[in-house]
């Protein structure tokens, strides 16, 4: 009778721990350029962390692809300041792309949090810089001068 309670309660675990992928986490590094980023869950929920750092203002944008039967919850980047919650923009709940503009310079979490029953996501995340106002300026400047040039030249 004591080797089938053992045996019942040894199942009991082994089955609930199937369930659930363990939770992940990896470094995207400083700046992520198309960065590989990857999850799934087998049953019930999961999350998937990943750490980054930015040297400047910049946007995080990504893309994400879905197989199976996998729904993604949330997508939140957070810091020690401020976190910062989005979902999946696309036709479907599940694949798609996501944006965080205006990130200041700092070390940052990006979670990504699913539900569903054997499914898994793949995709890439970029940090693209954005532009200081003098840089706008700059091109403008630029631009009038060749436009002077030009018109110069029809004149003469």
């Amino acid at each position: 009778m004591k080797l089938r309670s053992i045996v019942a309660a040894a199942a009991l675990a082994v089955s609930g721990a199937a369930h659930a992928l363990p939770s992940f986490s990896s470094s995207l590094g400083t700046d992520p350029d198309a960065a590989l980023v990857a999850g799934g869950v087998l049953y019930g929920t999961s999350s998937s962390t990943y750490s980054f750092s930015l040297s400047t203002l910049s946007n995080l944008s990504g893309l994400l692809y879905s197989f199976g039967n996998i729904t993604m919850s949330s997508i939140v980047v957070s810091s020690t300041t401020s976190s910062f919650t989005t979902t999946i923009s696309g036709a479907a709940a599940d694949s798609g792309s996501f944006l965080f503009s205006g990130l200041t310079a700092g070390s940052y979490t990006l979670t990504f949090n699913s539900y569903g029953t054997l499914g898994a996501y793949v995709g890439k995340v970029t940090a693209s810089t954005v532009p200081e106002p003098d840089t706008y300026a700059l091109v403008l400047a630029g631009l009038g001068a060749v436009g002077l040039m030009a018109r110069r030249r029809q004149i003469i």
